[in-house]
């Protein structure tokens, strides 16, 4: 009886070392078939190893009443980031607010010039006044201003095009220590400028910050002192509150729901004098 037991015990080892080998086995075959298929076996190891592991949600603490893909329909809420204090959120202005960091923000770096980032939600406030100066679709309202819809894809569109600006062979960059927006008033601030020397287009950043402000296309006289004195904006009748998004010289108004429907009429931006941006 003592030897059948020992015989047992000698089938059972040789069971799990063949076990063993059959794995070792497997495993090797699939590692040179990896190799010569040129995939790193151990890199498919570490992405499964991944799978388990805690991820970040993306939004960053904006917390969309619908979904946060970008489109006419999406309209996301300006909620307080995860990693910020209540207190802290609650004492920002709504300037400030427009610069808290969205998931769509679109990142300039230049080489020679200052890293600069358009913000998602300053970009989505401006778009209505200044999506016409970037081939956005635009009606005229009654006062000659010019009105693009507000949402998700006309704000990235615009992004878009102000980064392109940045680009291209015509861009004046104004990044010198003396650059200033609004320069003698109270609102002025220290300023970097992208200037489309042909569309006379200007985006304006805060230089301290490298935060996206405005964007605006320039006449003459303003083009004038922004290349003498490196200011733009802040000069006699700047704040007299005339109407500053007249249409954009060389781009035809688009019909939309205010023309055809409200029976507000485009203007010839030829008949206009585009004097105060």
């Amino acid at each position: 009886k003592k030897k059948k037991k020992k015989k047992k015990k000698k089938k059972l080892r040789a069971g799990n070392l063949s076990g063993t080998l059959t794995v070792v086995t497997v495993g090797v075959v699939v590692y040179i078939m990896c190799q010569l298929s040129g995939i790193d076996a151990f890199l498919i190891l570490r992405e499964l190893g991944r799978l388990n592991a805690p991820t970040v949600d993306p939004r960053f603490g904006l917390n969309p009443t619908t979904s946060s893909r970008p489109g006419s329909g999406s309209t996301l809420q300006l909620n307080r980031p995860t990693a910020m204090p209540h207190q802290e959120f609650g004492g920002l202005t709504k300037e400030e607010r427009r610069q808290v960091l969205h998931h769509h923000d679109k990142i300039i770096d230049v080489e020679g010039h200052p890293r600069l980032r358009i913000g998602f939600w300053q970009s989505r406030y401006k778009v209505p006044d200044h999506g016409a100066l970037h081939g956005l679709p635009y009606s005229v309202k009654n006062n000659g201003g010019t009105k693009t819809e507000k949402n998700d894809d006309t704000a990235l569109a615009m992004m878009q095009s102000i980064e392109d600006m940045s680009y291209r062979t015509n861009a004046i960059w104004f990044d010198q220590d003396d650059v200033t927006y609004q320069g003698g008033t109270d609102r002025g601030f220290t300023a970097v400028y992208i200037f489309d020397n042909d569309t006379k287009i200007i985006a304006v950043f805060n230089k301290q910050t490298g935060n996206f402000v405005t964007t605006c296309q320039l006449n003459g006289r303003e083009e004038a002192e922004l290349k003498a004195t490196h200011n733009f904006g802040g000069g006699e009748g700047w704040f007299s509150g005339k109407v500053n998004n007249l249409p954009p010289k060389g781009i035809t108004p688009i019909n939309s729901f205010e023309n055809d429907v409200m029976g507000i009429t485009p203007v010839d931006d030829s008949q206009i004098d585009n004097s105060n941006n």
